[in-house]
């Protein structure tokens, strides 16, 4: 019959296209092979289908087939039966690890890196920082630009910028009449208040900082313009001298208009001392990587 041809071919259109709706004669064909049955509620509905003729109840299951056909293949997503698979999650990289601290030499140049310096022999204080190119080392500095005709590395040329750390027993009441001056630097905020204190520089008040993990105390000390150098014990100023005290070593030897900014902290039991140094003329852009230097100081035991 051409209807049934119809509701073939809609059916495979439909099928092959994807449509997802069928048209309304199509289900109006399906439910006109249902045979029509009165509306009034029979006394045993159970026994229903039963009661039909064999013809009837053939007709009744070939519509019902048809008709699950047709929802069946609703429910088939286009291209097959079997659901695309879900994408998964690609595996999160393991993160790439940071290169280690490369141990400080003990002079020469410095690549661009981070390096490792252990301050002091007996528990040492460790400390790891960051250097850019063009900075150099010797016995502990870290410097830059250490002038013209310098014939020695800081702190005894005059370098335009430099940092370094120091484990401290003593100090100088007096920078630049330092002979018969040293007393004992105590804690780290004791260091700070001497420090605040010394005379032959002007110094900014102690400041509560941290520095790497650590709280430390901030003073800054600037070398004045109106200081004679010369004048002073050996014609230098002087601030500290090595642990021990050891007098044949020490921090010195600033430039007029030079400042210090000397953070003071404790760690297993010791005082020390991290310098950061520029002069008065530094450039802005060498003064931003001492800056960085000091910013990238990490400090362990």
């Amino acid at each position: 019959m051409s209807t049934d041809r119809d509701v073939t071919r809609i059916v495979r259109s439909w099928l092959e296209e994807g449509v997802t709706a069928l048209p309304d004669r199509v289900l109006a064909t399906v439910l006109d092979q249902l045979p029509a049955t009165p509306q009034r509620r029979a006394p045993w509905p159970v026994r229903r289908l039963l009661d039909m003729h064999i013809p009837a109840r053939l007709a009744v299951a070939a519509a019902v087939v048809a008709l699950v056909a047709v929802v069946g293949a609703i429910a088939i997503p286009r291209g097959g039966g079997v659901a695309a698979p879900q994408p998964t999650a690609s595996p999160t990289p393991a993160p790439t690890p940071s290169p280690s601290p490369i141990p400080l030499p003990s002079t020469g140049a410095l690549a661009p890196g981070t390096y490792l310096l252990d301050v002091g022999t007996d528990t040492p204080m460790r400390l790891t920082f960051t250097v850019p190119a063009g900075w150099l080392t010797d016995g502990g500095f870290v410097y830059k630009d250490p002038g013209p005709g310098a014939a020695s590395p800081p702190p005894y040329s005059v370098g335009k910028l430099l940092m370094v750390s120091w484990v401290l027993s003593h100090v100088y009441t007096d920078a630049c009449h330092w002979r018969g001056t040293l007393v004992p630097v105590g804690t780290a905020d004791q260091f700070a208040t001497l420090l605040a204190n010394q005379k032959g520089r002007t110094a900014s008040a102690p400041t509560d900082v941290v520095l790497g993990g650590s709280t430390a105390k901030r003073v800054d000390l600037t070398v004045p313009a109106t200081l004679d150098v010369t004048k002073c014990d050996d014609g230098v100023v002087r601030f500290w001298p090595d642990p021990g005290p050891d007098e044949s070593g020490g921090l010195c030897c600033g430039a007029v208009g030079s400042t210090d900014v000397v953070y003071s902290l404790s760690a297993a039991g010791k005082t020390y001392a991290i310098v950061a140094r520029h002069q008065a003329d530094t450039p802005a852009g060498d003064q931003a990587e001492l800056d960085a230097i000091v910013a990238s100081i990490k400090i362990g035991p």
